[in-house]
């Protein structure tokens, strides 16, 4: 079942320790739905979790400048490479992204920084500058020749020819952006900042449109498939999905309990995953309705989905841990 998954893990700066999801134990205490579990050397806290596009990878960043990529095309063990300083105002690892080829990663660091990474050679290939702060949100374009990222300290969200590694357009928000999500026709961008959702237009290079409704600090927005719709969370867990072309939200539903951390999108954008502080959780999407509750996670919990919505990862304080989700029935797909 878990094939299709990952064998050998490659280790970025500092000491690591070879496990796979294949052999890597199963705890005695496993909860519900726990899979497998990585306990890391030094209680690192984990800042980003992602799948690779087709699955094959998993990647998670930890806050002392480090990341771990699980592949299973390489058996190898473990390597390292120094990715940041390893402290983490001036080298932690605060998000990250996949190219769409799985080929290559992005990553914005807390020194400003946003390192573009080679998978295959396991060598750094760009080291972009141009941020004035800590960098809280990467993404790449369709094509990978071109990214965006987001900065807490200057509000600026940046376009990059990664190419020739030189900033192509500076788009100046008024708050910190700590989420981006490209349109599906790459022609606009949705940006958190503070309680609203901004929309720009790539064209033009001017916000299109806020979208207002939530009271506590959005903490992510994405488009969902189509373009037509975005949803967004906040942090006392209020999902609001809402219509681009005129603004309105059409639908807010959640529980409203405070602490949440992260949130994951499936690909056919019928389901969600919420990481909170000491939980995930696991909503569907067209119902409103919470699927399963995943408690006992350790610290702040930032999550993934894979690919498939089979899996999710979460990456907790010292650990990352893959679960198997419930099956997507029926009854409650689009």
């Amino acid at each position: 079942m878990l094939r299709i998954l990952l064998i050998a893990m490659i280790v970025f700066q500092g000491v690591g320790y070879s496990w796979s999801f294949a052999s890597g134990t199963k705890s005695k205490d496993a909860l519900p739905g726990e899979v497998r579990r990585f306990e890391f050397p030094d209680d690192q806290d984990i800042y980003c979790v992602a799948f690779s596009p087709d699955g094959s990878k998993v990647i998670a960043a930890t806050g002392g400048g480090q990341i771990w990529v699980w592949d299973k095309k390489k058996a190898k063990g473990f390597r390292k490479f120094k990715v940041a300083s390893g402290k983490l105002l001036t080298g932690g690892i605060l998000s990250l992204a996949f190219s769409a080829d799985g080929k290559r990663v992005l990553l914005g660091c807390a020194d400003g920084t946003v390192r573009l990474w080679d998978l295959e050679t396991e060598k750094q290939i760009k080291k972009l500058k141009g941020h004035r702060g800590p960098v809280w949100s990467v993404t790449f374009f369709k094509s990978g020749k071109c990214a965006l990222s987001g900065s807490t300290s200057d509000y600026t969200i940046l376009e990059w020819d990664l190419e020739n590694g030189k900033e192509v357009r500076r788009f100046q928000g008024d708050e910190r952006a700590s989420c981006l999500s490209l349109s599906p026709d790459e022609g606009s961008f949705v940006t958190t900042e503070s309680t609203e959702i901004k929309l720009w237009n790539l064209k033009s290079g001017k916000a299109a449109r806020s979208f207002k409704g939530h009271e506590y600090r959005v903490q992510r927005s994405f488009f969902l498939p189509g373009g037509e719709h975005i949803i967004s969370v906040s942090a006392e867990a209020l999902i609001k999905v809402w219509e681009v072309k005129t603004g309105k939200c059409l639908r807010t539903f959640g529980d409203g309990e405070i602490l949440v951390e992260d949130m994951a999108i499936s690909m056919d954008g019928t389901r969600l995953l919420l990481g909170k502080v000491g939980e995930m959780q696991l909503w569907d999407i067209e119902t409103g309705k919470k699927v399963k509750q995943f408690d006992k996670i350790l610290g702040r919990v930032m999550v993934a989905l894979s690919p498939d919505g089979r899996y999710a990862l979460t990456g907790e304080w010292g650990r990352v841990r893959l679960w198997e989700l419930p099956k997507h029935t029926a009854k409650s797909k689009k």
